[in-house]
């Protein structure tokens, strides 16, 4: 038997399986299953909820397209300021040079 004034530390051990979660899978899931019930019952209408998750479902989507259209306009915005700026360091070394040739 032996004894210790210390406590070793023991490690735990963790039986941990992952789970993943696929939003896109379950919202495509979800878009089937109305499709679906939809194709059975042509006249049904739309509840808020629905309603709601489909705008959600757009979003995103309308959201992409605006910041491309941002980014394209920074671009030229950026574009046009190096342009400007080249063009007033290259009157500025023109004069310098006219200054100091003459």
């Amino acid at each position: 038997m032996r004894i210790s004034f210390f406590n070793k530390p023991t490690y735990k051990k963790f039986d941990l399986s992952p789970r993943y979660y696929d939003a896109e899978k379950t919202e495509l899931e979800r878009r089937m299953r109305k499709w679906e019930k939809k194709e059975s019952d042509e006249k049904q209408e739309y509840s808020r909820d629905e309603f709601e998750s489909e705008l959600k479902f757009r979003w995103p989507s309308q959201r992409e397209s605006r910041n491309s259209f941002n980014l394209k306009y920074t671009n030229r915005k950026r574009m046009l300021m190096l342009f400007s700026i080249l063009a007033v360091i290259i009157l500025i070394l023109y004069f310098i040079g006219k200054k100091y040739t003459v």
